[in-house]
């Protein structure tokens, strides 16, 4: 069997989420034997290290196009693929070189100019899978809210909403990250929806990453500091701008706030958050640029508390599941485990729905004696050996050739 997977990013190197799971969906076709290729089309300038064989670059006219309308870069990405020359033709010859059995569309994007190349005869009719992070429309709805005139939002999200409905009903197969979003696919015409919920790997941090970090941010008056690591995205802005700011006058002045990942870029975009103000300034340490996975698990072993201020969004958190592997005490909204509702009931899972509540909770854990990293692997082994990427994507490939051996029956048999 041959799967063709396509997004509008590349996934090496792995830093955010999305990259994350596409990558270990891959790699769990490929341990399973199924011949899986990935081909990103994006635009260069956001992942100047993503380029390989297989990238295809947006052109000139589609960049023009995101630069008159940056809040719409992946709907132009996947309206445009078809209209951009050079790039049709060079996903066409991929597409003939792979002579896939099914292809995954990585998020919905890319399914409107993937469906016009069909049914001009450019494309055969391919079984289609779709793979989700979450319900693209509901989860722009909130941010459209926020950064369209009033008069364009509606218009926004029935563009988005006709794109996923379209893609939901033409997909033999439909994944989903949480049983939530999997009600969402089946009322938009999804005929077979199965959930694979976001994952993580065990990972240990290096003695040389541990020691480095501590002689780095334990300076002689630092006690501990809360974490926080997330994505450019502006929902991971608005959770923690609500439930860890706007002031961080109560961390007490021997402890800080650590943000690390492309959050950080929004972060620094706002005075209030910039080292020049007078109190968030003293209290917030920003780790720009790329952080690798032997120095995130580092920071996230050092950490005091794990921070996960997420009240909005779709699908669910990765990095609620990287929070749980590190052993670490977590501070999260009761939103933050959607997806992982049996995970909250842990002792050092800490959920506070209030500003209130969550600066409460960051402050004592600043505060008390600095507790012991909690071996996950002993205490919560069986839960989190299910939420390996390996475990959840050997789960996921009996579903996926169950659900194309009928289309690839009526294929064979026209």
């Amino acid at each position: 069997m041959r799967i063709l997977q396509i997004g509008t990013y590349p996934i090496q190197p792995r830093t955010h989420g999305g990259q994350r799971r596409v990558g270990a969906i891959l790699d769990g076709y490929r341990r399973h034997g199924i011949d899986a290729q990935y081909v990103p089309f994006f635009v260069a300038d956001n992942y100047p290290t993503g380029r390989n064989g297989s990238a295809i670059l947006a052109g000139p006219q589609t960049l023009a196009k995101i630069a008159r309308q940056p809040l719409f870069e992946d709907l132009i990405l996947g309206e445009g693929l078809d209209d951009d020359s050079e790039a049709c033709a060079q996903f066409l010859k991929l597409y003939r070189e792979c002579r896939p059995d099914a292809l995954q569309f990585e998020q919905p994007f890319l399914w409107a100019a993937v469906k016009r190349l069909r049914e001009s005869g450019f494309l055969p009719l391919t079984p289609v899978i779709y793979s989700s992070q979450n319900v693209e429309c509901r989860m722009k709805e909130e941010i459209y809210a926020r950064s369209l005139p009033p008069a364009e939002r509606e218009p926004a999200l029935l563009r988005l909403r006709a794109l996923e409905e379209d893609l939901s009903q033409h997909a033999q197969l439909v994944i989903a990250v949480t049983e939530a979003d999997a009600r969402r696919f089946r009322e938009m015409g999804a005929r077979h929806c199965v959930v694979v919920r976001n994952g993580h790997d065990r990972r240990q941090p290096s003695p040389a990453a541990v020691a480095r970090w501590r002689e780095q941010l334990f300076d002689g008056w630092l006690r501990g500091y809360a974490f926080f690591v997330s994505s450019y995205h502006q929902p991971n802005f608005y959770g923690f701008d609500e439930l860890v700011g706007p002031s961080l006058g109560y961390i007490p002045p021997d402890g800080r706030i650590i943000v690390a990942g492309g959050v950080t870029g929004l972060l620094s975009q706002h005075e209030r958050y910039s080292s020049a103000s007078p109190v968030n300034g003293s209290r917030l340490h920003l780790i720009t640029g790329a952080v690798s996975d032997d120095d995130m698990a580092a920071l996230l072993h050092l950490a005091r508390a794990i921070l996960l201020p997420i009240t909005s969004g779709g699908g669910s958190n990765l990095k609620t599941v990287e929070a749980l592997f590190s052993g670490r005490p977590i501070v999260a909204s009761s939103y933050a485990f959607r997806g992982y509702e049996e995970c909250a009931s842990l002792p050092r899972v800490h959920l506070c729905d209030s500003p209130a509540e969550f600066h409460a909770s960051v402050q004592r854990l600043l505060t008390q004696p600095l507790a012991p990293a909690e071996p996950a692997q002993e205490t919560w082994d069986d839960a989190l050996d299910r939420l390996t990427w390996p475990a959840l994507t050997d789960s996921l490939v009996p579903q996926v050739r169950a659900a194309l051996e009928p289309a690839q029956l009526c294929a064979s048999n026209a």
